[in-house]
């Protein structure tokens, strides 16, 4: 015959007033349109740390433009392009923006109007973006190139 040893446990819901209980606070991460709205919030005013923030550090980047292509690993380098592109515009006026999503892609498009070097352009950029844990871990770009802008005709 086997015998068992039980131990005499305190089941009371009194506790000592001076003893924490830990407590586990689950915080979702960001959806991909919630990191689509921080991407273009601090890209639309020129945030470029606030942009880093948006990628994950090891972030692989890749943009098509008129020139070739350019593709960064990293936030800094993702940054770095984006800023090389819109950072010394003395004119930086969004003309428009949309997030949207491709089944698991997030997309994120904007039509800038800037000044550089005096000359008035329209560069219109594509991104298609993989989001995990609230941060950007690819972004492929489409770029239209910066396209100057033409005088309005007068003729009638």
């Amino acid at each position: 015959m086997m015998t068992t040893k039980s131990e005499n446990l305190n089941t009371s819901n009194s506790m000592p007033a001076n003893v924490a209980i830990p407590q586990t606070v689950l915080v979702a991460a960001p959806t991909r349109q919630e990191v689509g709205r921080a991407f273009l919030g601090a890209l639309t005013t020129r945030d470029f740390e606030g942009l880093e923030a948006c990628f994950d550090s090891a972030v692989q980047f890749r943009a098509l433009t008129p020139n070739g292509v350019r593709e960064g690993t990293g936030p800094q380098q993702t940054v770095a392009w984006l800023y090389r592109w819109f950072g010394g515009a003395d004119l930086f006026d969004v003309q428009s923006t949309e997030l949207s999503e491709v089944e698991d892609r997030l997309h994120i498009s904007y039509r800038i109007r800037v000044r550089k070097d005096g000359v008035l352009c329209l560069i219109e950029q594509q991104a298609y973006c993989v989001a995990d844990n609230g941060l950007v871990t690819v972004m492929n770009l489409l770029c239209s190139g910066f396209r100057p802008e033409t005088a309005p005709s007068t003729a009638v």
